[in-house]
């Protein structure tokens, strides 16, 4: 599940970042850190769900599910922008 949220949030981020990936840099960074709050709330929703059903989303495994999708997505953003 958190796997899957990972990967969406990563095209959201991308999608934000790639129209104005040329026209400076302070557009750049700002719709960069859109990005980043958008991964800064899958980490809180990861949270939310453990408190919440810990019997359902265990948080190692959730966790790992989570930055095991987001980690190398990071890795090859540039590749997606361009």
């Amino acid at each position: 599940t958190f796997g899957l949220l990972a990967t969406m949030l990563q095209v959201i981020s991308v999608a934000a970042v790639k129209p104005v990936w040329n026209r400076g840099f302070t557009r750049v960074m700002g719709r960069w850190a859109v990005g980043t709050l958008l991964r800064w709330l899958g980490v809180v929703l990861i949270a939310v769900a453990v408190l919440i059903d810990r019997e359902l989303f265990p948080p190692l495994p959730t966790a790992f599910g989570y930055l095991g999708v987001v980690v190398p997505l990071l890795y090859v953003e540039l590749k997606f922008i361009k």
